[in-house]
């Protein structure tokens, strides 16, 4: 049995040290985001990429392989410790994002990802804000949460973790507020599980500023 943690943070730094080996077993799609990117910009995948909740930085790592500048901010210091040992980024720091400001100046990133945080995040206002903020002009976002075709219930349990689905309109009105034009979205299997074969769904929303 899992055993209870008092914070996600907490939880993740437990989780850091096996954390790739369970993306293996568990056969998570990291890489959706990429190929989403990829298939509207592949001619823009160039200069800076901030990855927002970098974790241990599997989602941006293909990015880093098309000739991109990788910075990090996550919550863990065990996550973003074995996202630095991989070797790919100029920089990564610590950071609560859903209560600070992204330590980086204005309109410094092309391109801002999250991948697979957003569903364990109540509110989404700061980040998306503080996303808008260090994207420059025409900056490409794309992050994932969890199945925004199925809001209810908007929050529930999983794995010992409280996961929440933030809706459509949720979404949408946050990205209009901080200047972002939406393109498209995706649906995509995120996870199988190895156990009883549920699986679970999420969507990639890209967009791009204004």
């Amino acid at each position: 049995m899992m055993p209870r943690f008092k914070s996600i943070t907490e939880y993740y730094n437990h989780a850091a040290e096996y954390y790739d080996d369970a993306i293996d077993e568990f056969k998570v799609n990291t890489q959706a985001i990429f190929e989403f990117v990829n298939r509207y910009f592949h001619d823009e995948l160039s200069g800076r990429l901030l990855d927002v909740c970098c974790g241990t930085g599997d989602a941006s790592r293909q990015f880093a392989r098309q000739g991109m500048k990788i910075y990090g901010v996550d919550n863990s210091p065990g996550m973003l410790e074995v996202f630095k040992q991989k070797n790919f980024s100029v920089d990564s720091r610590l950071v609560d994002v859903m209560e600070n400001d992204l330590p980086y100046q204005n309109q410094f990133f092309d391109i801002a990802i999250s991948n697979g945080a957003f569903c364990i995040i109540p509110s989404l206002d700061k980040i998306i804000s503080e996303a808008g903020r260090v994207l420059k002009s025409r900056g490409i976002f794309c992050f994932s949460a969890e199945n925004i075709n199925r809001p209810s219930p908007a929050m529930f349990t999983r794995s010992n973790m409280q996961i929440y689905r933030h809706s459509a309109e949720y979404l949408e009105k946050l990205l209009e507020k901080s200047g972002f034009n939406l393109i498209d979205r995706l649906n995509f299997i995120y996870q199988v599980s190895v156990f009883d074969g549920s699986i679970t769904i999420f969507t990639a929303v890209l967009c791009r500023k204004n």
